[in-house]
């Protein structure tokens, strides 16, 4: 991620680039919607099912893990609608990487819970693959933003 990707653009090439983030985001507020439904209905049958079936098989922290996603994928673009807006933009990616990383939980868990020796060595590493790829895009934008700081002092 270059933070002096977009220095010297025109006008025009500054709005076009606006425009297309501008229906990107908005597609994303689409995907998160659907998503978190997804998630909803997943959470419902398993919620139905606790005692009996499949959802007897797995472990509540599994089920809370899924409404945890549910809740934050549902929740982040109603409070946080307006894609034009920074603090809106910043909300919404926040909780969206919430939800979808607890989503990955509960479906690791899914795998755990079901296959306990091979499922549970496989979880562990979906784990520490989805940690890394979190710390290291927390990197890059920490690096975005101290180069964005020191090119305006």
């Amino acid at each position: 991620m270059d933070a002096f990707e977009h220095v010297g653009e025109t006008s025009d090439q500054r709005r076009t680039r606006h425009e297309a983030f501008y229906e990107t985001a908005r597609g994303q507020f689409n995907t998160i919607v659907l998503a978190g439904s997804i998630a909803f209905a997943a959470w419902s049958v398993l919620f139905a099912t606790a005692e009996t079936g499949l959802g007897k098989e797995l472990t509540s922290i599994t089920r809370t893990l899924l409404l945890v996603a549910t809740l934050t994928l549902l929740v982040a673009p109603l409070l946080f609608r307006d894609p034009d807006r920074e603090f809106d933009f910043l909300g919404r990616e926040g909780l969206t990487d919430i939800g979808y990383t607890a989503l990955a939980l509960s479906l690791v868990s899914i795998l755990a819970d079901l296959f306990p020796t091979t499922g549970t060595i496989i979880a562990l590493l979906i784990i520490a693959s989805i940690l890394v790829t979190d710390v290291r895009q927390a990197r890059d934008l920490v690096t975005m933003y101290d180069r964005d700081v020191h090119r305006r002092s």
